[in-house]
């Protein structure tokens, strides 16, 4: 009889054991995530750069940066698991703002993506022949992807471009043509961009007027970033022949009548009329007037 209850006190001690455990097991265990990436190799990008191999993710935030073994204790039910056999982690760069200025110019010449001249000329083109004559070509911003060859994950870089404007003078010369590198450090034109600011395509050479008025935006401390040349630039080849290619700080002085953002400027003040400084009079003293009796 003893051995009978001794036994069964001795089950219901293990029952309770048991569920205790499993209860604390329950309580311990996360919550589970939507999505675990393990086995990579994760850059954290945090204050030590500290490189890991495994992360979970839930409602689109990270809950476990760590060891592939610790990870899986996120795993419930409907998590998705991907084995990234070693492959590379960053952290996205997710950025959807819109310069809605810029954002025409965008839409209309852009050769961000060109690599070669046939690329630019096909979109030189393109552009062409879809603009009315007399319509200018803006924007260009080439340069912008040099750093990355096509396919690399940032640690190749593609051979430099700049475009060849005598390539495209006959294509555009209904057009006038002001395009730059996406920093600004360099701007390119066609012939009929410099006949519009005065300039002779054929010898060019920066107008009187304009180098008066840049001296003084330089004075003034307004000329807009982008190079460390002072003023204007016009680059030539081996030859002597102008390349349709210029640098420099007052570039986008020279051609700020046609674009649609323009840099503050002494250009700009010196084509508005100044206003004469009126003469100043003696004050008229107006009689005071007689109290009612």
């Amino acid at each position: 009889m003893c051995n009978r209850v001794l036994a069964a006190f001795i089950a219901v001690i293990v029952v309770s054991i048991c569920s205790f455990a499993l209860g604390a097991q329950e309580m311990l265990s996360p919550d589970p995530a939507d999505l675990i990436l393990r086995n990579g190799l994760v850059y954290t990008v945090d204050a030590t750069n500290t490189m890991t191999e495994a992360v979970a993710i839930r409602d689109g935030k990270f809950v476990f940066v760590g060891s592939s073994k610790d990870a899986m204790k996120y795993r419930g039910k409907k998590t998705r698991v991907i084995d990234l056999k070693g492959q590379f982690v960053l952290p996205g760069f997710n950025d959807n703002h819109v310069h809605f200025a810029s954002a025409a110019q965008f839409l209309e010449f852009n050769i961000m993506r060109a690599a070669t001249q046939q690329e630019f000329i096909a979109r030189v083109k393109d552009v062409v022949s879809r603009l009315p004559k007399g319509e200018w070509i803006m924007g260009g911003f080439w340069g912008a992807y040099d750093q990355w060859a096509a396919g690399s994950t940032g640690g190749g870089r593609r051979e430099a471009f700049t475009p060849d404007m005598r390539a495209v003078e006959v294509l555009t010369k209904d057009h006038p043509m002001f395009i730059r590198k996406f920093d600004d450090s360099e701007f390119a034109v066609n012939a009929s961009a410099l006949r519009a600011v005065g300039i002779d395509p054929s010898d060019p050479k920066l107008p009187v007027a304009a180098r008066a008025a840049m001296e003084e935006t330089r004075r003034q401390g307004t000329e807009p970033a982008g190079s460390n040349i002072e003023g204007v630039e016009f680059l030539r080849d081996a030859g002597g022949r102008f390349t349709g290619h210029l640098r420099g700080r007052g570039v986008r002085s020279l051609f700020a009548s046609v674009e649609t953002n323009p840099p503050p400027s002494a250009v700009v003040e010196a084509r508005r009329p100044r206003l004469r400084k009126p003469k100043l009079r003696a004050k008229r003293r107006l009689p005071k007037p007689e109290r009612q009796r």
